[in-house]
């Protein structure tokens, strides 16, 4: 499983509203949904690590971990 499909299903397993997350964190809903989707290159790139990091810490998984799949992913795309 993809990374940020893992971390979709996650999220909606335990029943936190894209909508809530972006209230909260004032991110606009296409970036969140961009993430959910992968699609990392529609979001400003100054933002992305940020955007992803404030994702992850309100669905409550492993931070650390989940900087390194993006890094990784981020990375392969680049080559």
């Amino acid at each position: 499983m993809i990374f940020y499909n893992k971390y979709k299903k996650f999220r909606t397993e335990n029943n936190i509203d894209l909508k809530d997350i972006a209230k909260r964190t004032k991110i606009d809903l296409k970036y969140l949904q961009a993430i959910e989707r992968g699609k990392f290159a529609e979001i400003p790139p100054v933002y992305v690590k940020l955007f992803f990091k404030a994702y992850i810490n309100e669905i409550g998984v492993d931070i650390h971990e989940a900087i390194s799949e993006l890094d990784s992913f981020l990375n392969q795309a680049i080559e």
